[in-house]
């Protein structure tokens, strides 16, 4: 029997990033990436996918899959609910601390799919790939996976302290501990034997309670996912599975408004540098992906005929 391959790529979504979910297979594929990509996408928007990109390479997952019978029936319940209304019940909920139900609708799903899959699936490690995170050159399995070790990103600075203070409380630690790092990373990795011992670290601390269920208590964006996880692995399990890999620095950013202003000149740039590896167009639906399409498929062109 062949052995599974032991980097994947994991991607949450849903149909509003259907076009960017679409362009980053696009760019997989220009560069000859083969590795298995676990997309969990929304149970009611797998039909969509499929049919707007089944012939691509990916393993489709419904959320139905993934998550917890009782948070995905929430979130199905809250899906069909006007937009604007979940986005503000999503706003009361982290202001006052109102609708608690919320914290099952959006971001916070998708957290849990990230801790979720790399825990049941077969692989070693998973390269966490949100929609709008575009690989500049071929991905090399060695930067995310080394002798069974997974590269932990890490930056050696405080940011997003009230990440870190969400961190810290729910892992039972000092938040002076996890507050001067930064875990926040993209892309980020995850080895399954973290994932797991994490899932029974917040079991043990919280009660015996399930692990998501310790997510689902904190307010829609107080936590990272990412913090959460990079906290567990670097401070109680002292990176037994991991080495450490400086975070952000092949990752070229469009987030602000002032860079998609200059969107374009800095798609054109994150291909041009040779110390570039992707470039995060940031998902928001006042912000079509549509006008730079044209430019980054030429380009995803001209990279790969070098190859």
């Amino acid at each position: 029997m062949k052995a599974p391959p032991r980097v994947a790529l994991l991607t949450p979504t849903y149909r509003a990033d259907l076009q960017r979910f679409g362009l980053l297979r696009e760019a997989l594929e220009a560069f000859g990436c083969d590795w298995p990509h676990l997309a969990v996408v929304q149970t009611e928007d797998l039909p969509l996918f499929r049919n707007a990109l089944g012939a691509s390479r990916v393993e489709w997952i419904a959320s139905a899959e993934v998550l917890p019978a009782e948070v995905e029936a929430t979130r199905r319940r809250l899906s069909g609910w006007p937009d604007g209304y979940r986005k503000l019940r999503r706003s009361l909920a982290k202001r006052f601390g109102w609708f608690p139900d919320a914290a099952s609708d959006g971001w916070h799903v998708q957290q849990i799919v990230k801790l979720a899959v790399p825990a049941i699936g077969p692989h070693t490690a998973y390269v966490a790939l949100d929609s709008d995170v575009l690989p500049t050159v071929p991905l090399r399995a060695e930067h995310y996976l080394h002798d069974d070790r997974a590269a932990l990103m890490i930056e050696h600075q405080p940011t997003f302290a009230h990440w870190a203070e969400a961190a810290a409380r729910m892992l039972a630690l000092p938040a002076e501990t996890v507050r001067p790092v930064n875990f926040v990373a993209w892309p980020f990795v995850f080895h399954r034997d973290t994932a797991r011992g994490l899932h029974a670290h917040l079991a043990q601390v919280h009660g015996g309670r399930p692990w998501w269920r310790s997510l689902l208590g904190q307010r829609p964006g107080e936590l990272s996912e990412f913090t959460l996880y990079g906290a567990y692995a670097q401070f109680i399990e002292r990176g037994r599975h991991h080495f450490e890999s400086l975070a952000n620095t092949a990752t070229r950013f469009v987030i602000t408004q002032q860079q998609r202003d200059q969107a374009a000149a800095l798609v054109e740039a994150a291909f041009a540098d040779p110390a570039a590896r992707f470039v995060l167009l940031q998902a928001s639906r006042r912000w079509p992906v549509e006008p730079l399409v044209p430019l980054i498929r030429q380009r995803l062109q001209q990279a790969a005929a070098r190859l």
